[in-house]
């Protein structure tokens, strides 16, 4: 009567992933006649965009494969095997998943000056850049709002004569790593 355990499917976590994120298996449905506690033996298979196609990383055996050995538009996939002291279950692959570009993150922004006149330019200044996981390099697409109301300067700098004394200025500042906008900030 006693026998091997089986599990229903297996899935990865999170969806979408991104590089920044470790991929963890998820087992899911486990039974065992035997009443065991849930044992699983983990082989994953990457596909770096090589020619090569899927190839096992056996140096990972765990549930979590980290985040610090994919780079972006790498394929995996996870081979779980259910297992109890009567022997081994029906192998189970997860679903491929692809590790997609992390977008920029929000960069810290100011102006110069800090209180600036009429007759003065005004410049964003990037205080802390964007960070990209993936290391792609980061641009910045600015938008300048003068009462509420969009102008058509589009760098960094606001020209001196854009504004009057009184007027309420704001810029926008989106970071853009080619592929995906990050966060925009704004001062």
């Amino acid at each position: 009567d006693n026998g091997p355990p089986s599990i229903d499917s297996v899935s990865t976590s999170p969806v979408p992933v991104y590089t920044d994120d470790d991929l963890l298996a998820v087992p899911n449905g486990w039974v065992d006649v035997t009443g065991g506690s849930p044992r699983y033996r983990y082989r994953w298979f990457i596909d770096d965009g090589g020619t090569s196609g899927f190839v096992e990383d056996a140096s990972i055996t765990t549930a979590t494969y980290p985040n610090g050995k994919t780079e972006k538009h790498d394929l995996l996939y996870v081979e779980v095997t259910p297992y109890n002291d009567y022997g081994d279950g029906m192998i189970m692959d997860s679903a491929v998943a692809e590790v997609l570009n992390s977008p920029p993150e929000q960069p810290s922004v100011a102006f110069d000056p800090s209180s600036p006149q009429p007759d003065q330019n005004v410049q964003a200044v990037i205080l802390v850049p964007s960070y990209d996981a993936d290391g792609d390099p980061v641009t910045y697409e600015y938008q300048w709002l003068i009462n509420g109301v969009v102008s058509t300067e589009t760098t960094n700098v606001l020209p001196a004569g854009s504004s009057v004394n009184g007027d309420t200025i704001e810029v926008v500042v989106t970071p853009w790593d080619g592929e995906e906008y990050g966060t925009p900030a704004s001062v």
